[in-house]
């Protein structure tokens, strides 16, 4: 299993961030996202703010809703974990 060079809690806070960012690069709500992502506005509101638990059974139905994808690198190839 590759190591990230990330820790889990800069890797949480910078996922807020690009969640953020595209959602309201978008035009959305936090309320909107939520729905589309079938997670609550709360729930959502935390991980924004690197203050959640990731859980892939949250992140993955967001990054979706966004039309995203997001990968982890290791340092001897990626793998996608949601697309």
């Amino acid at each position: 299993m590759p190591i990230l060079p990330l820790d889990a809690r800069a890797f949480g806070l910078e996922l807020g961030r690009t969640i953020r960012y595209e959602r309201k690069r978008q035009g959305l709500t936090q309320e909107e996202l939520a729905l589309l992502a079938g997670v609550t506005p709360r729930t959502l509101g935390k991980l924004e703010a690197g203050k959640e638990t990731l859980r892939l059974d949250t992140v993955i139905p967001i990054i979706r809703a966004l039309g995203l994808r997001i990968s982890i690198a290791s340092s001897s190839r990626p793998e996608q974990i949601a697309n």
